[in-house]
């Protein structure tokens, strides 16, 4: 295959499918890195630390494109059965796994407070372990629908988004959430902007000296604000924001050159949610407070060879709900 070869599906369904994939393994090698016994301070300690919060700035990209993407397929249709399609369908989810994840804390011998509890059917904080990210989407797609079903005129659509996320932050502020709760957020309104724009970046990125150049300049501005945020502490969360738009830009470049049509990945891209929740308790699995392998090598085998047998279980779980919940109509 040449490579300045464009592929025009780069963005399709099944590639994005498979790009979550990937970054869902990503996300498994931050969260082990955190599990070994190694240094967890330094640049390599921060370069693995890092991946968590990038993989969740592409996640929120692809979101944002897609559900513009469908918005433009589909028009207001598509709001019509958004809040049960979208909304409830991730709610419901969420209450499944609430009692799901009390038990496994329980087992791990993890203590659990009642306000994380009632937080958990809420927003800011719950009992699924790295449960933050799915009540982060939820009030995405809550951002979302509220913007483009209420609002006539298109211009005001994407701004109003981007006025809900500046609220989400300042929220997350006063809440006093962790840093990951809001520093990959602003990549959700780059992917509704992408989209809407797409038939004009397009012919940018399609001669392969354009991608090399806008590669190697989002390359050079990513690593330039990660060695920033070590050095200026005053800027640290702008420049961290900015981190993730620059390595959204270089990870979609890049793929504009990649097609995972053929590949085993895009038969398992639809298994991306499913291996974002058993990460969560493969790794507890085997470090908690009544079980606790202490050989790295070990530990990172068991979690995965038991990863994609949890996740295979909680597939047919999720597509029970979404046949239970999602409306029939198209």
């Amino acid at each position: 295959m040449s490579k300045s070869f464009f592929h025009k599906d780069y963005l399709s369904i099944k590639n994005t499918n498979c790009l979550k994939l990937i970054f869902v393994a990503v996300v498994v090698i931050h969260h082990l890195y955190q599990k070994l016994s190694v240094p967890q301070e330094g640049v390599i300690a921060d370069m693995f630390y890092s991946l968590g919060y990038l993989s969740v700035s592409v996640f929120f990209f692809l979101t944002g494109y897609g559900l513009f993407a469908q918005y433009r397929l589909k028009g207001d249709s598509y709001l019509k059965n958004f809040f049960r399609n979208r909304i409830l369908y991730l709610y419901c989810i969420c209450l499944v796994l609430i009692p799901v994840f009390c038990l496994l804390n329980f087992a791990f011998g993890y203590s659990l407070s009642l306000n994380t509890f009632v937080r958990s059917f809420l927003f800011g904080g719950t009992v699924i372990i790295s449960g933050w990210f799915l009540q982060s989407i939820l009030l995405f797609y809550i951002i979302f629908y509220l913007a483009f079903r209420f609002t006539k005129t298109d211009k005001y659509k994407i701004p109003l988004v981007f006025a809900g996320l500046v609220v989400y932050f300042c929220i997350c502020k006063l809440m006093a959430l962790p840093d990951k709760w809001f520093q990959s957020c602003l990549p959700f309104v780059l992917g509704l902007i992408w989209c809407k724009y797409e038939s004009k970046i397009e012919p940018i990125l399609k001669p392969f000296s354009n991608a090399c150049i806008i590669a190697t300049f989002s390359l050079v501005l990513f690593l330039a604000s990660l060695i920033l945020c070590r050095i200026a502490e005053v800027l640290y969360m702008p420049i961290k924001i900015f981190s993730t738009l620059a390595f959204v830009v270089l990870v979609v470049t890049v793929s504009t050159r990649l097609s995972f049509q053929k590949t085993f990945l895009s038969r398992l891209g639809g298994y991306y949610l499913e291996i974002y929740i058993a990460q969560g308790i493969c790794i507890n699995l085997f470090h908690n407070k009544n079980l606790y392998i202490q050989n790295d090598l070990l530990f990172i085998l068991c979690v995965l060879v038991t990863l994609p047998v949890c996740a295979a279980l909680l597939h047919p779980l999720f597509k029970l709900i979404s046949k239970t919940v999602k409306s029939k109509k198209v």
